[in-house]
């Protein structure tokens, strides 16, 4: 008889978590479950497409034609509203069950919100396309918009933001912007080509709370520096929380995500995780080639018939193009790699040699330990990153003189 395996959550994780296992096992039943209506489509492209023009259609990784042809059930619309483990069953909120033999849970991450009061109309988070559908409702109409975070999401936003609505502010808790990618004197350079653009950038400071008139829609959010910042729109670009809830009343072992070991094994051995929602033994960047990679190898083990394989953690490069350039980040900068977790030992920064080259519109750094290269900061001018990435990778030499 044919295994069956049940895949939850049908983002860029789920996706390659189905290609994977019809790729190792051609008559197995898979089933994979989505709460959103569409299929897996690019959620890096929300964040950089024009809002006026933006299609949901054109995101799709790969269309229902396709998900038949690898004989693939794919239920979009639904959620899961219970994994029954003792029976090996999935129960949906309609109260249809799907069996599995193995289940991959790959439910991602939801945007962080501030608990307590209700918010005002107009405060909004950016994870879906309908959500891109209302920001543009509201930023079509706004003279003013504030981005909370300036992460990658949060930088791309505000470039977007900026091309029609008169004023952007982006407000970021950090001492500097992009703090997972960036050391000091990267973020300074960057946060000049945001001042260039005409955005306002307020680091140090978070938002407290919002304003509204008798409508209940937003007029001001109110930091903790004491100012009050004038918007219509204020998008929530903070970070993201694990949907680990499901899996919890499965009475799977939680922490902040859903805890897996080095294999992507849950605390359940025919229940394996990956992508944004897991809590590992290695820093999760909640990036989306980590989604893929972790997938990839869930799946792998969910049908492995011997020992399992574990994952390789790494550094996870990034690329971002806003403010009219680019940028390029990889490895450990200035004692942090890019996700966001001092190295263990953590490095003196007395162990860094750097070779910066800068002028007013191209910026690069890269940073040594014991005469190695262990990451890179290029901003403007990325002819070099593929070089850069080849030494990282350790397929050419990394030394410095």
């Amino acid at each position: 008889m044919s295994k069956r395996y049940v895949i939850l959550g049908c983002g860029i994780a789920g996706l390659t978590a189905a290609e994977t296992l019809r790729s190792l096992q051609k008559d197995a039943q898979i089933t994979v479950i989505g709460k959103e209506p569409l299929p897996a489509y690019n959620r890096t492209m929300l964040s950089k497409t024009l809002f006026r023009t933006f299609r949901s259609e054109p995101l799709l990784i790969r269309d229902d034609a396709w998900y038949r042809a690898q004989q693939i059930e794919l239920i979009t619309g639904k959620e899961a509203s219970l994994i029954d483990r003792r029976d090996h069953r999935v129960y949906l909120g309609d109260g249809s069950s799907v069996i599995y033999d193995k289940l991959i849970y790959t439910l991602g991450a939801r945007p962080f919100m501030p608990s307590g009061a209700a918010l005002p109309d107009g405060v909004l988070t950016l994870r879906t396309d309908t959500s891109v559908k209302s920001i543009h409702r509201f930023a079509s109409v706004a003279q003013n918009a504030v981005v909370i975070g300036a992460g990658v999401i949060g930088m791309e936003l505000a470039w977007e933001l900026k091309k029609y609505c008169g004023h952007v502010t982006v407000i970021e808790a950090a001492p500097r912007l992009m703090s997972r990618q960036l050391d000091e004197e990267a973020a300074s350079f960057m946060a000049d080509r945001l001042q260039e653009a005409g955005i306002t950038l307020y680091t140090g400071c978070t938002a407290d709370s919002y304003q509204a008139n008798e409508f209940g829609r937003l007029t001001g959010v109110c930091l903790s520096n004491g100012q009050t910042v004038p918007a219509e729109v204020a998008v929530l670009c903070a970070g993201a929380v694990p949907n680990r809830r499901l899996a919890g009343e499965a009475g799977l072992a939680c922490g902040r995500g859903v805890q897996v070991d080095s294999c992507l094994q849950t605390s359940d051995p025919d229940i394996f995780a990956a992508g944004d929602c897991i809590e590992a033994p290695w820093p999760n960047p909640q990036l989306w080639t980590h989604a893929i990679e972790t997938a990839k190898l869930a799946a792998e083990n969910a049908c492995a018939k011997g020992a399992l394989k574990a994952f390789a953690p790494r550094s996870f490069d990034v690329v971002l193009n806003t403010m009219g350039t680019a940028l390029f980040s990889c490895g450990t900068v200035a004692g942090e790699g890019v996700s966001g977790r001092r190295m263990e030992p953590a490095l003196p920064a007395d162990t860094f040699r750097v070779n910066p080259r800068q002028s007013q519109q191209a910026f690069e750094k890269r940073f040594y330990q014991d005469g190695t290269l262990c990451g890179a900061i290029l901003i403007g001018d990325l002819t070099r990153m593929g070089e850069i990435k080849r030494q990282l990778s350790g397929k050419e030499n990394r030394t410095h003189a």
